[in-house]
């Protein structure tokens, strides 16, 4: 009775119908913040996905997936359209907004499509990797050219040789494995679930200092160490005195010659170091450093050893919605009385960051004391630092929309991707509110038993 094709999706409908009533009662009245990002799903359709992020009655910081929608194109008018209708649509109020995050180089932010992505999601290690089996993967690829019956592959296979075994290849693979060592202690910090915004603070000057240090002073380190490579496993290192056309110019048009020494120094090296660093300052700009310092002045860490009440009341004043001017005066005496105690009360010891110390507060009740404290800290946790939760979200979507399953209309996606992300509240409904919801969509012929069991998704039917 309940396996044709649609029935299977209006199921699949009210399961994820009745997850997101959940996700929308723990939040509530709550303020959130909002994390964005867009992909191409295995069809090539453009979907945006969003993640609101809050704290709970518990005092845990909280990231709960509500959906995707697909844009016709990845433009910011487009983007904000799509998401002004996400949020009508759940009845959340945009004067609870106090936050948005967006991966840094797309539409929404940024000039260099996808780079700040890249840099924060790759793995240096695969590339060192790479260095360290360099002979394997050259004698792969020329089985590969010898053996394989597929045109393509050997076509691929050769043009792979080809770029691996020239030295501007062995060059870029070495600076990258430098830089993207430097910047991976701070990616995997963001990525964590539970952020550490007072470590990821002080990760975001050292990692810019040790960029600017490679930038400046690293050239001959990476350009010597690329010689010595190519040198070992017999790749032709060509002479840096001769004249190439500058990259974007033609010879037949008379174009500007270059050594090819200051091709490789000056068109790959900088401009590549360049473009990092003003993504990386982009991402952390000026006035969002100084927001992340200001919150470092509640780390309880060493009895609240960066305890700064000014930057704490300024802090607050940026939050002229939250905060009134009665309130930040209000506001250092409860920070003082709090700090005071907390100093005192020896079970404050075991808290190493904002979200330990938001739940210690709600567990012995401080929460009602120092309210605003509260309020602060609870401001503060709902930053979005980082966008590594939404990027999980769509290694959810390539799992559930494949290549034999590339039919999948939007909203039936959604519902699926909701249920697989949430599954801890989803395993938490009981199959009566489901079957309930399911019966009060439409008119049914029949009523379902209520104490019947039923299979929610039949895997088989998600390609129709």
């Amino acid at each position: 009775m309940l396996t044709s094709p649609e029935i299977q999706k209006q199921i699949c409908e009210a399961c994820a119908e009745e997850t997101k009533k959940v996700i929308l009662a723990e939040i509530g009245d709550k303020k959130f913040a909002i994390i964005i990002d867009e992909a191409r799903d295995t069809s090539i359709k453009e979907q945006m996905a969003l993640i609101l992020r809050f704290v709970n009655n518990q005092g845990q910081v909280i990231d709960r997936f509500l959906g995707i929608e697909h844009v016709t194109d990845t433009s910011s008018s487009s983007l904000k359209q799509a998401l002004d209708g996400m949020l009508s649509k759940h009845n959340l109020s945009i004067k609870n907004l106090r936050g948005q995050g967006y991966d840094g180089a797309s539409n929404m932010r940024g000039e260099f499509h996808g780079l700040q992505r890249r840099i924060l999601d790759e793995n240096p290690y695969a590339l060192c990797r790479l260095q360290l089996m360099w002979s394997a993967v050259l004698e792969v690829l020329e089985n590969v050219c010898q053996d394989a019956t597929n045109l393509a592959q050997r076509t691929t296979a050769t043009g792979l040789l080809e770029k691996m075994e020239s030295f501007e290849f062995v060059l870029v693979l070495h600076l990258m494995i430098k830089v993207l060592g430097k910047t991976n202690d701070l990616s995997q910090c963001l990525q964590k679930k539970d952020q550490n915004i007072i470590r990821a603070i002080g990760l975001v000057g050292v990692t810019l200092q040790k960029l600017n240090e490679i930038r400046h002073h690293g050239w001959d380190a990476i350009f010597e160490e690329a010689k010595d490579f190519c040198l070992k496993h017999n790749i032709v290192v060509p002479d840096m005195s001769a004249e190439i056309v500058r990259r974007g110019c033609s010879r037949g048009r008379r174009g500007q010659l270059v050594t090819y020494y200051e091709h490789l120094h000056h068109e790959i090296f900088n401009v590549v170091l360049d473009q990092v660093i003003v993504e990386f300052n982009n991402r952390f700009a000026e006035r969002s450093t100084q927001l992340l310092r200001c919150v470092a002045c509640l780390d309880p860490s060493n009895s609240f050893a960066n305890y700064d009440e000014d930057k704490l009341v300024e802090l607050a004043q940026i939050y002229v919605d939250d905060f009134t001017e009665y309130d930040c005066i209000v506001l250092r005496d409860q920070l003082d009385t709090f700090i005071t105690e907390g100093r005192e009360d020896s079970s404050f010891l075991s808290c190493c960051d904002l979200g330990n110390l938001a739940m210690k507060m709600v567990k012995t009740d401080r929460h009602t004391v120092f309210p605003l404290v509260y309020r602060l800290i609870e401001l503060a946790l709902i930053l979005p630092v980082a966008t590594a939760t939404v990027e999980r979200a769509f290694s959810a979507m390539k799992i559930i929309k494949t290549d034999l399953r590339n039919k999948m209309g939007d909203e039936w996606m959604s519902h699926c991707m909701i249920c697989y992300i949430e599954r801890d509240i989803f395993a938490s409904i009981e199959d009566r509110q489901i079957i309930e919801h399911y019966q009060a969509m439409r008119t049914r012929r029949e009523q379902i038993p209520k104490t019947r069991n039923i299979s929610i998704v039949d895997e088989s039917n998600l390609s129709n």
